[in-house]
């Protein structure tokens, strides 16, 4: 899923604008920039004439910008590509959310080797919070459906699926399935 975010700033009136995709696989996540990226830095409000046409302007760079962004991941091998080279950078490769999307993304692509060393990494990280905790354990039960192709894809699914209704989008289309 897309998103484009008008964000506030937080240390004075104006916006910036964030591109962002979620792909909604995670049960417990309302919306969670997946990837994101800052499209423009802080436009300033200053009075409604000055920021009016650049508030136009945003709009038109949102649009650009999200077309960009569709056409970055048009299938599940783009967003495997991406995640896989996160998983080289040392730093990215200690995140959870990182590990998480690609052990995914890697299991519905058909890379299992990837898929379950990605789902171990994830599973001998040191949890210090509750949320990762609760990943580790989903991580778990989806690590040992990778060797079993379809019902780990129907798993994913069911996560959409899940995540699209308490968002109130409607069903899944068959871009990715």
């Amino acid at each position: 899923m897309l998103l484009v975010e008008f964000q506030p700033s937080g240390f004075g009136k104006g916006s910036y604008l964030n591109i962002a995709a979620s792909w909604l696989w995670y049960p417990d996540s309302d919306s969670q920039f997946d990837y994101v990226r800052r499209a423009s830095g802080l436009v300033p409000f200053q009075s409604l004439e000055q920021f009016q046409p650049e508030a136009e302007r945003l709009t038109k760079l949102a649009a650009a910008e999200a077309a960009k962004l569709d056409k970055k991941f048009t299938s599940l091998e783009d967003i495997a590509n991406h995640l896989r080279e996160q998983t080289k950078d040392p730093r990215l490769s200690q995140n959870p959310w990182t590990l998480y999307h690609a052990a995914i993304v890697a299991a519905l692509t058909e890379d299992r080797k990837f898929s379950l060393k990605c789902f171990s990494d994830l599973a001998n990280q040191k949890a210090q919070t509750d949320w990762h905790k609760k990943m580790q354990d989903e991580a778990a039960v989806l690590a040992k459906l990778v060797p079993e192709s379809e019902r780990f894809r129907t798993a994913i699914l069911a996560n959409i699926a899940e995540t699209r209704a308490r968002l109130r989008l409607p069903p899944l289309s068959d871009r990715f399935c």
